[in-house]
């Protein structure tokens, strides 16, 4: 006999189901998934349809306002805002009432030429943007600390400058009378050097005086005895 297999089986007794994923239809990094038959794919973000080879387009939305241009990406889009709008839908910008701030998609704003004069007022009422007013205000927070530090240095150093001035004349003033205490020390010292000669001089003579007395009394004592003798 003979088996006539059912699309998605072979095999003699038809019993082997085809894999549909052998021939990996699933495309831009999907995930296949057997079916009998058939298969299924797990899309990756931003691709649709059956083999995920179709791109998602995030600009059918209209996702962008105040006439900024949408740019389709892989599972984003990018807005380009006309001149001085911003914000990732273009929903902030100058001349734009805050009502149309946040509008939902397929939301339409009164921009009559009345109303948008009468914005363009309110806004220019409103004075500076919010990053001018930080800059104005860091500033105004930063310069009187720059000033206060500035005098703080200034003062210092004038302060160690005076006290380098006293310690210079002060050493101007030990070195003066280190000079004269020296002055006063050598004068000391030659008058004793002058004096010293005339004591020696005069213990030499007091010496001699004490020898001269000495040998003439011995003198006497000989001739006393000599006389004693011839008696």
């Amino acid at each position: 006999f003979r088996c006539v297999c059912m699309p998605g089986f072979i095999g003699s007794l038809c019993e082997n189901n085809v894999d549909d994923c052998l021939t990996q239809p699933c495309a831009n990094g999907g995930t296949c998934h057997d079916l009998v038959n058939d298969f299924k794919c797990t899309c990756r973000p931003g691709f649709t349809d059956k083999d995920c080879s179709v791109n998602i387009n995030e600009c059918s939305s209209n996702p962008c306002q105040n006439g900024g241009t949408c740019e389709d990406r892989v599972d984003e889009y990018m807005c380009h805002c006309s001149d001085g709008i911003v914000g990732k839908n273009c929903e902030n910008g100058n001349g734009i009432a805050a009502s149309n701030v946040g509008l939902t998609k397929g939301a339409h704003s009164d921009l009559s030429p009345g109303n948008a004069r009468h914005t363009g007022d309110s806004d220019s009422n409103s004075g500076l943007s919010t990053p001018y007013v930080a800059l104005i205000s860091t500033l105004s927070a930063l310069v009187p600390i720059l000033i206060l530090i500035i005098l703080v240095i200034f003062i210092c150093r004038r302060k160690r400058r005076r006290e380098d001035e006293e310690a210079r004349k002060q050493n101007e003033r030990n070195q003066s009378k280190s000079m004269n205490n020296k002055c006063v020390d050598t004068s000391v010292i030659n008058n004793t050097l002058i004096d010293k000669p005339s004591s020696i001089s005069l213990k030499i003579t007091n010496e001699d005086n004490i020898s001269y007395l000495s040998k003439d009394n011995q003198n006497v004592q000989s001739s006393s005895k000599q006389l004693n003798t011839d008696s």
